[in-house]
């Protein structure tokens, strides 16, 4: 049986991740030139995710290694990096960008669902071919998926930075500390990859 304590801890982690999302959407309802940062942050992110081949060669640590975990059971197989990054875009592929992936399949190309399907006694073909599937010819589209996670996190590190800076120093601090980092060049760069850089400045 859990220990008081322990009911104590998830208590106490229920109420934040119930209270945190309300105080970020008041804190930018309230304050429109913190809305118009983070527009500006996000923008400059998402729109130099896309620069095409080549690609860094150590994004494959996040895009990959995630890849490798959603067919091997959770295991990354290489620890050149840490898995948790992987893992933490495993979860955001499984709850959005894979199902937006198979309804296009079955919107788009319905009979290549069921060609696939016909073959699903042959797990090397069904594998492979369904890797290329749902995550694109030489995992491309996972690579952009985790472009656009690294954009979302480089935001929302803009808007911690408010956050912080707000409530240390005051709100005027904090917007033009948010703004500094929403312009920062080293951290719009990092925004557009997917390595764990942006991540740290994160957390």
């Amino acid at each position: 049986m859990p220990t008081k304590k322990k009911k104590n801890k998830r208590g106490f982690i229920k109420q934040i991740a119930i209270a945190l999302p309300k105080k970020l959407i008041e804190a930018v309802k309230n304050n429109p030139i913190l809305f118009l940062i983070l527009v500006l942050a996000f923008g400059v992110r998402i729109i130099g995710a896309n620069p095409g081949f080549p690609y860094n060669g150590d994004e494959g640590t996040s895009y990959g290694r995630a890849v490798t975990m959603f067919y091997n059971w959770l295991r990354p197989d290489f620890f050149d990096y840490p898995a948790g990054m992987a893992f933490f875009h495993l979860v955001i592929y499984l709850v959005f960008f894979i199902p937006l992936s198979v309804a296009r399949l079955i919107l788009l190309e319905p009979q290549t669902v069921i060609d696939l399907l016909k073959q699903i006694d042959n797990p090397t073909y069904f594998s492979q071919k369904s890797k290329e599937l749902l995550f694109g010819p030489h995992l491309i589209y996972a690579m952009y998926w985790s472009r656009y996670i690294a954009a979302c996190v480089g935001t929302g590190a803009v808007l911690l930075t408010y956050l912080v800076g707000s409530k240390v120093f005051g709100k005027s601090a904090g917007l033009f500390a948010a703004f500094f980092v929403a312009v920062n060049y080293r951290h719009v760069l990092g925004s557009h990859f997917g390595l764990p850089d942006v991540h740290h400045s994160f957390v």
